[in-house]
């Protein structure tokens, strides 16, 4: 948390003297869609140290973490006044693994049983959003948002006696994210996103389409 309050106040200050609110690319009315590639994934960090506990254990089976996306996403707001913001955001995780189990007799096997695991995460959030720095290539902003949060957990395997399952659910099924993130506009249409935030990706980068629905 400090860290991230460190880099927000670093940014700011390196950005306010460089920033002239002149000819506005934001403003009132402005639509802004950004689909997003962002990181880290703690589901497959927390997958893989799960797997090496089940690996350290076991004596006739493995597991392995295969693959993970996300969290990838995307987001877009409308500004109801020159500064101010409101929109959405929807957050993709997933994390795949596998494994089997070896049944034995005598030390001799006898049938190999396997396992697939997928977990995928889903988050949508209302967010608010206030642009503290406007002008004609750049946007600074910051914001809040919450929704819900939900986990879909698939397990299938051909283990006798034990049914495939498919669990929906979360521990806390409210989402909510503090954000702060800075776009640049090569072009006034398109712009490169970079944002930091807790909830959600630490960090992401996107690609943002900006349209003017006012004259």
């Amino acid at each position: 948390m400090t860290s991230l309050k460190s880099i927000i106040s670093l940014l700011l200050f390196t950005l306010i003297p460089l920033c002239p609110t002149y000819s506005q690319n934001i403003k009132k009315g402005s639509l802004i869609i950004e689909p997003y590639l962002g990181g880290p994934n703690f589901g497959f960090i927390l997958g893989n140290a799960v797997k090496e506990e089940i690996n350290n254990r076991s004596k006739t089976g493995y597991f392995s973490i295969n693959n993970s996306i996300g969290p990838n996403g995307i987001r877009g707001e409308f500004l109801i006044t020159d500064k101010f913001s409101i929109g959405f955001d929807y957050i993709y995780n997933e994390v795949n693994g596998n494994g089997y189990v070896d049944s034995t007799l005598n030390e001799l096997l006898i049938e190999k049983y396997t396992i697939d695991v997928k977990s995928v995460r889903h988050r949508f959030l209302i967010k608010a959003n206030y642009h503290f720095i406007t002008n004609k290539h750049l946007d600074v902003y910051g914001g809040i948002g919450l929704g819900y949060n939900q986990r879909n957990i698939d397990i299938i395997t051909n283990i006798p006696s034990f049914e495939n399952k498919s669990i929906s659910g979360a521990i806390w099924p409210v989402a909510a994210r503090l954000e702060f993130g800075l776009t640049y506009y090569p072009i006034k249409p398109l712009g490169i996103n970079f944002e930091l935030g807790l909830g959600g990706p630490i960090a992401s980068i996107g690609i943002v389409l900006k349209l003017n629905t006012l004259k």
